[in-house]
């Protein structure tokens, strides 16, 4: 005999409790839950999360290599400043040493014109 999938439904889970089981605050939840990201059922004024849903939702946000925590950092911050462009060269180390007469800094001579200070050796 097959039992009635109806008899015995999945416990759905509170805001309090997919915010613990996320460590984040119930808030935050009812955020992704407004922006669809996390699939809710809602009753009256209150969400329920089915446990399925919450699982494919961790499954669907995981990060497993550090190019993809690398790539996920700089769309948060390009969202973040849209149109903002990081200003300059980049800023990576170089193992050369930085040529005499480059100027490092501008530095505001006493007599008020701003020098550029060059770096001696």
């Amino acid at each position: 005999m097959l039992s009635d999938p109806l008899s015995t439904p999945a416990r759905l889970l509170e805001v309090a409790h997919v915010a613990h089981r996320l460590s984040i605050s119930p808030g935050q939840v009812r955020k992704l839950i407004r922006a669809l990201a996390l699939p809710a059922i809602r009753f009256g004024t209150r969400y329920r999360v089915d446990p399925k849903d919450l699982e494919r939702f961790i499954e669907a946000h995981r990060i497993t290599t550090l190019q993809q925590q690398i790539e996920i950092k700089a769309q948060t911050i390009d969202a973040s400043f849209p149109g903002v462009r990081p200003r300059g060269p980049s800023r990576a180390p170089t193992n050369q040493p930085t040529p005499v007469g480059t100027p490092t800094r501008r530095r505001r001579d006493r007599r008020g014109p701003v020098a550029l200070e060059e770096k001696r050796a």
